[in-house]
């Protein structure tokens, strides 16, 4: 684990056994059922994601997305018990609370994919997300990017490593992010598991 100057931010390697990864990964690739999800909300940066940084999107600006999402891999039992085994557990000892409520979302991201900056504190006071692609590169894109520091004017980026896991602390900052946009010569999709916590 460790922080890369933020102190909102945790990174974590290897927080799956190796054959749960595997036994994950393997439902992601083999799922069919996925919906595209493509968000043009045109207000929200002059009211949900309103700021005042220079270096964050203007009132005027769309919010955009685009990845696709699986409801039938979100509520699958066996995925949910392993997020309580490997990962409920220990961010319950990492963060010292309970975890009342969590919110799974599966994903995945292909070519032109891509998050513009938004915040996740409305969803949950934590943002997990669990990176379960295979032999990454970073001029692939999808890499979590997340300003920081007075008027956000400073960046740190995160690599989707396979098995690694970010947590975003909404309650120490509001964590603006996005996702850089899948490059068309990437070889995989990104694959990743999101939790919001209250």
């Amino acid at each position: 684990m460790s922080n890369f100057n933020l102190i909102n931010v945790k990174q974590y390697e290897n927080i799956f056994p190796e054959e749960i990864a595997e036994k994950i990964y393997n439902k992601f690739i083999n799922e069919t059922d996925w919906n595209k999800i493509d968000q043009v909300r045109e207000k929200h940066y002059s009211h949900v994601f309103k700021n005042s940084s220079e270096y964050l999107p203007d009132e005027d600006e769309e919010y955009l997305s685009r990845f696709w999402r699986s409801e039938k891999l979100s509520n699958d039992k066996e995925i949910k018990t392993f997020l309580d085994l490997y990962i409920i557990k220990k961010i319950e000892i990492d963060y010292k609370r309970k975890v009342s409520n969590i919110d799974v979302r599966c994903h995945y991201f292909d070519t032109g994919d891509y998050f513009r900056i938004h915040f996740d504190s409305y969803a949950g006071s934590l943002a997990v997300t669990i990176n379960l692609s295979k032999n990454w590169k970073w001029d692939w894109g999808g890499v979590l990017c997340v300003p920081y520091g007075e008027n956000y004017k400073n960046m740190s980026c995160f690599f989707p490593k396979w098995n690694s896991m970010n947590i975003l602390d909404n309650g120490i900052d509001f964590s603006p992010h996005f996702v850089t946009p899948i490059q068309s010569f990437a070889k995989n999709k990104r694959y990743t598991i999101t939790l919001f916590i209250t």
